[in-house]
């Protein structure tokens, strides 16, 4: 296979050795499970199951990060700006961030982000005090507690610190589609 592993985004050393092997798994599961249809999509596959096709060829990134849709629905750059920083969920295009302003209304921090809920949601059972203190390297100054970042013990994706255009803080996208251990199939 082109791949012995599935490593974690942007190879971080956050999982400890007993736990990367449980993040390969559900990163397959989930590439297998996705790939319905090889001839529909065959750029989309498990690199651990299949030996990836010569030559792979490099391409020109197109896309403009700001959200289509509002894009498209607002034909004024202001109020375009406003929709989306004004809510998180209009943020749709994998990319979404999160403003801080001073008393003036001047912009002070802007923070943008473009990874997927997956992998803290993976280091909040597996490794939770991890993951606090990843939200609080990513948003350096700010007190964020473990209190803040789980509900009952359960990781809420949706917290203070990540569900706000105006805190200039986030960890990740905001949308969850499903919980990791929805997706491990073994």
């Amino acid at each position: 296979m082109s791949l012995a592993r599935h490593d974690p985004p942007g190879f971080v050393e956050d999982l400890l050795p007993e736990n990367r092997p449980g993040w390969s798994t559900i990163i397959s599961a989930f590439m297998h499970t996705r790939r319905v249809n090889p001839t529909i999509t065959p750029h989309f596959y498990d690199a651990t199951r299949e030996i990836e096709q010569d030559p792979i060829v490099g391409a020109s990134v197109t896309w403009l990060g700001f959200p289509r849709q509002v894009a498209l629905d607002f034909p004024n750059d202001r109020r375009r700006w406003t929709v989306a920083d004004g809510e998180r969920q209009a943020q749709d295009e994998y990319l979404e961030w999160s403003i801080k302003r001073n008393a003036e209304n001047k912009i002070t921090k802007i923070v943008f982000c473009n990874e997927g809920p997956e992998y803290f949601e993976y280091l909040a059972q597996k490794q939770p005090d991890t993951l606090v203190k990843l939200y609080q390297d990513l948003n350096p100054g700010l007190d964020i507690k473990k209190a803040d970042l789980f509900e009952n013990g359960v990781y809420n994706p949706r917290n203070k610190w990540n569900s706000s255009t105006d805190t200039g803080s986030i960890g990740h996208l905001e949308f969850c589609v499903q919980p990791v251990r929805a997706c491990v199939h073994t």
